[in-house]
């Protein structure tokens, strides 16, 4: 609940609401008017939606007397290079996760696509999905999407762990490469996935599952070679990963970095440094 959006929609007698709000932005593929009616084709709300949600959730309590305003902008985009130009610029001066702002490019798009192939929901616009009232196991957000492939291609799990979503804002086309095969992301998602199973399954304390995980990612990710980037590598690893991963690769894996992870005082600190990193591939 955004308070200050609620505290003005409960007191009427004030303002009214549309001179202490900065209003609705709305991106649409058309937008016809006819008289006093518009018709609005395909509307995704851009700016505003803890707006629209609070006037939503307003709705019950207003009176027929309420006739207070609320500014909606209505923009048609020539292009999708300006779709997320509006999108980029009307967030601009809100806290909008950098990740957030990377939801219409094309390459977003295009992992959306291949993991609906695996029945899991990429989740570009945030909370899209949950609206949709998609099963919460099957939606993967960017955010952890960046993290195992930073863990797995990238080779780096103490930036998966420590501070993912800065080091996708300062190496986005590392991270989200559009020259690699789209097959990678479901690779490393589908990877990432099994690992967390398989540590679950061994009743460690959570905190340690979050520590060593992007690297048991890592090194389960060498036995396809997923850092090559590799035609070859991805197919081999998309035959594998939607089966069990043998218990054995899972087994070493997990031994090699908790031998590492507690050699070095098993702290949250440990796992994300570069020490950690660089001690667990040498372990290989």
């Amino acid at each position: 609940m955004n308070k200050q959006i609620r505290t003005t929609l409960e007191n009427p007698q004030q303002e009214d609401f549309w001179w202490l709000n900065n209003g609705i932005t709305i991106i649409a593929d058309k937008c016809p008017v006819n008289g006093h009616k518009i018709t609005i084709t395909n509307p995704e709300i851009v700016n505003g939606l803890q707006t629209s949600h609070e006037i939503f959730n307003w709705l019950p309590h207003a009176t027929n007397a309420d006739e207070r305003n609320v500014l909606i902008r209505v923009i048609v985009p020539s292009d999708e290079k300006s779709r997320s130009r509006i999108i980029k610029a009307t967030n601009s001066q809100t806290p909008v996760s950098d990740l957030s702002l990377m939801a219409t490019d094309q390459i977003q798009e295009d992992i959306e696509d291949r993991l609906r192939l695996y029945d899991l929901f990429y989740d570009r616009k945030k909370g899209e999905y949950r609206r949709l009232k998609k099963p919460l196991k099957k939606i993967v957000g960017i955010g952890t999407m960046a993290q195992a492939v930073i863990a797995i291609v990238l080779q780096k799990p103490n930036q998966s762990r420590a501070r993912p979503e800065t080091y996708v804002k300062e190496h986005p086309s590392e991270v989200f490469n559009t020259d690699f095969d789209r097959g990678i992301y479901s690779a490393c998602i589908l990877l990432d996935r099994k690992v967390v199973e398989y540590l679950q399954a061994q009743h460690l304390e959570s905190d340690i599952v979050r520590d060593i995980r992007y690297y048991v990612d890592m090194l389960v990710g060498m036995k396809w070679n997923l850092a090559s980037g590799s035609a070859d590598a991805i197919a081999d690893a998309l035959a594998d990963v939607v089966k069990p991963i043998p218990d054995d690769v899972m087994k070493d894996a997990v031994d090699r970095v908790l031998k590492v992870y507690n050699e070095l005082g098993a702290t949250d600190k440990i796992a994300k440094s570069q020490e950690m990193r660089d001690k667990v591939l040498a372990s290989v």
